[in-house]
């Protein structure tokens, strides 16, 4: 089994795309050993978003049963594991003036973006990419790890879900991104999520996963940006599962220098 003592991505049965509640997934993780944990669940959307179709948790949820789940296990379990509230989120014009509130409940937000403000609308990366789309994701990390706001950038290259032929506006888009997260002092999240789901080929016929994508993490490899596996746990057996394992031999098979926990 590999050294990592740590989660900070989990996902709890209030996203609707996920099992379990905040304590079954703590559960797990002192079962398994490990030392710091973080929920860190998809966080919810203000009135002006309530037309996009993604599933998560209503802000009434969030303030009504997520803080007080996330609290009753913090008083419940603090004293055998570091455990640490959070949510997952986009970052979009109109939770702007929420992130300053979101952490004041939160010890920490992950910036997971997977959706872009662009001409007017709102694009789900899952859905489209192109040269435009991936501009703009590039530019909406950026803007977003600049505000000092998020410790952790999800899945980095989830630009790539959509474009998979690699090629060299790839190779600037994450260069711009990893230097930035350098420059911001945010943590690049090798995920664990992606190496649950099928393989593809590099343009050289290399094994790979859409995400971790190992041109990209070539490219980290070669710098002393902030790095750290997570689970991004959806079920409670993601918790440091084989996934987990596969994430670490991708990241020392680089010669990725993991941090050992978030510094919060």
């Amino acid at each position: 089994m590999n050294e990592i003592k740590y989660n900070y991505h989990t996902h709890m049965y209030l996203c609707k795309h996920a099992e379990g509640n905040v304590e079954d997934y703590v559960k797990v993780a002192i079962t398994k050993g490990l030392k710091h944990f973080g929920m860190s669940d998809h966080g919810p959307f203000v009135d002006e978003l309530k037309d996009i179709k993604t599933r998560r948790m209503s802000m009434d949820e969030y303030k009504t049963t997520y803080l007080n789940e996330l609290q009753s296990v913090k008083e419940a379990y603090g004293h055998l594991i570091d455990f640490k509230k959070a949510i997952e989120i986009e970052y979009l014009t109109p939770l702007i003036p929420y992130y300053n509130t979101f952490l004041q409940d939160l010890d920490y937000l992950i910036l997971g973006q997977h959706l872009l403000e662009f001409d007017g609308k709102i694009y789900d990366v899952y859905s489209e990419m192109n040269l435009d789309l991936m501009e703009c994701y590039k530019d909406t990390v950026i803007e977003a790890m600049a505000t000092g706001k998020f410790k952790i950038l999800a899945h980095p290259e989830l630009f790539n879900w959509k474009y998979r032929n690699w090629d060299h506006h790839c190779d600037r888009v994450s260069k711009e991104i990893i230097d930035a997260a350098i420059k911001y002092k945010v943590v690049l999240e090798i995920n664990a999520n992606g190496c649950r789901r099928a393989k593809v080929k590099t343009k050289d016929g290399e094994d790979t996963f859409v995400y971790p994508r190992l041109e990209f993490w070539r490219e980290v490899a070669k710098t002393d940006a902030l790095v750290m596996i997570n689970d991004d746990a959806h079920e409670l057996a993601h918790i440091k599962d084989e996934a987990t394992e596969a994430a670490y031999r991708f990241a020392k098979k680089l010669g990725i220098k993991l941090i050992e926990k978030l510094d919060l």
